[in-house]
């Protein structure tokens, strides 16, 4: 453990460290005001398995800084770090990247802090991650109750700028901006796949950049004065390629378009965009553009568009309830999404209903759930590809009559789950991936009254590990189903 009792950076490199040097399983911690935990200046250290906690100051990344460095971050709890009010220009408080080439995966990144210093102060940018003239990786990470005050503030989860990247199957939820409360993308390319980007204050994506946004779920997110409250794509000289994603039950307070507000020329594939709503245009608002519309469910179709100088076109497009599993209840952030099953049932209207011809798409070769993106050559709407199989057994809400929990969660590779019961009583308790199959029978037989714990390794039956990503337990009290829980293996 390393405690600061003075002003300045924790650790810093800045001597052209390259990657065999490591920085691994410490504790980096402030107990006074302006510090910063890690600075890599000119230097590329791995920093691998940290704890990066409680840095404040007026500095870009108080978490980890790096500028001119290729170093990877992996592995790593960067929470509670806080940007000070009053302070000028910052670039994420938990994590700031400048002029650098970087691998950031599988971090916790959770509960960094801006308080945003006010007009004509140059901007704050960025409270999880700040990302600036940089190529990035950002995958698999947990970015979540980043919160960004004041004005002058974008990008709650993640902020890039003037960079190239690829941000995918993070999971990013319920962070805080006034403009981009997931992400905020300005003049940079690249791709967003297979994030979950849900209940973010802000909208959930803010593009003003070239991205393509690919088997997303964007759900349960809000926006205020700018509409748009699961993607606004509003640059005047790029545009967005939406495709295959799930935008349902996002809410615009006071401005149009819930699901999506777009001023561009962007173009949408395959998208289910259901549930959302706004002071109009509940599913989409259009201005000024001529964005084109094919192979989408939209729920009213057209007449629950918002159009103003629309040139654009909206083709084959249907309007049918999608019948996910068991999706929030209403839109807005009151609503869990990631409590949420969005898989589409086995009668969903959405399989075999995107596009016949899918080349030039350049789809990436999984869908959200890690299975083949293309099955019996015909694709699904939305972010995940029906395989001609499923469990109708697992097709039940999320819902508890009995209590129980796992920790830790999100977990590698091992949680604990607990259960009581009230009398004694033959118990079934299985793992599921997130397309309804049985991964794993963790018991099956009599349990005594009272509580009880068992243990899940992050494998299958077979003893062979699973991979990353959001599992169901269920628990079955004599034959019947009393409680089914979610939870996230991060390797």
């Amino acid at each position: 453990m390393i405690n600061n009792s003075e002003d300045g950076n924790i650790v810093t490199f800045e001597n052209s460290e390259n990657s065999s040097c490591v920085i691994y399983g410490f504790t980096i911690s402030n107990i006074r005001t302006y510090s910063r935990g890690i600075m890599c200046l000119n230097s590329s250290p791995k920093i691998l398995s940290n704890i990066i906690s409680n840095n404040n100051g007026g500095q870009s990344g108080l978490g980890i800084y790096l500028e001119n460095s290729s170093s990877e971050v992996s592995y790593n709890r960067i929470i509670n770090n806080t940007q000070l009010s009053g302070s000028n220009y910052v670039l994420g408080a938990g994590l700031g990247v400048f002029n650098s080439n970087v691998e950031i995966s599988y971090n916790i990144i959770d509960n960094n802090t801006v308080n945003g210093a006010q007009p004509p102060v140059d901007p704050n940018i960025g409270c999880g991650i700040g990302v600036l003239e940089s190529t990035v990786l950002i995958c698999n990470n947990y970015i979540k109750n980043n919160h960004m005050s004041g004005s002058n503030i974008f990008g709650g989860g993640i902020y890039i700028d003037e960079s190239d990247f690829l941000i995918s199957d993070n999971i990013i939820i319920h962070n805080s901006s006034n403009v981009g409360g997931g992400l905020y993308i300005h003049d940079s390319n690249g791709n967003i796949i297979n994030n979950f980007i849900c209940n973010n204050e802000g909208s959930g994506i803010v593009n003003l950049g070239s991205p393509r946004i690919l088997n997303n779920i964007i759900c349960n997110n809000r926006s205020s004065d700018m509409g748009g409250g699961g993607i606004i794509d509003t640059s005047s000289s790029h545009y967005a390629e939406i495709i295959n994603n799930i935008i349902c039950n996002n809410y615009a307070f006071n401005y149009g378009g819930g699901g999506l507000r777009i001023t561009t020329d962007s173009i949408l594939y395959n998208n289910i965009i259901y549930g959302n709503e706004a002071y109009s245009g509940a599913q989409i608002m259009l201005n000024n553009c001529s964005a084109e519309i094919y192979y989408c469910d939209i729920e009213g179709g057209f007449n629950a568009i918002s159009s103003n100088n629309f040139t654009g076109s909206f083709e084959n497009n249907i309007d049918q309830d999608p019948e996910f599993f068991s999706p929030t209840l209403s839109a807005g952030l009151d609503y869990d999404a990631f409590s949420a099953n969005w898989f589409p049932s086995y009668s969903s209207p959405c399989i075999d209903a995107g596009i016949p011809d899918t080349s030039g798409l350049n789809l990436p070769e999984y869908d959200f759930s890690g299975s083949p993106r293309i099955y019996n050559e015909l694709i699904d709407m939305g972010c995940y590809e029906w395989q001609g199989v499923g469990s109708k057994e697992f097709e039940i809400p999320i819902f508890n009559k009995t209590r129980i929990s796992n920790y830790p969660n999100p977990f590698n590779p091992i949680t604990t789950i607990e259960f009581s019961i009230q009398n004694t009583s033959e118990i079934e308790l299985s793992i599921y991936n997130i397309k309804g199959q049985k991964m794993k029978i963790l018991a099956n037989n009599k349990f005594s009254v009272g509580s009880h714990s068992l243990i899940w390794n992050g494998d299958n039956d077979l003893g062979k590990s699973v991979s990353s990503g959001i599992y169901y337990y269920n628990l079955k009290v004599n034959g019947k189903t009393e409680a089914v829980k979610k939870c996230l293996l991060l390797k």
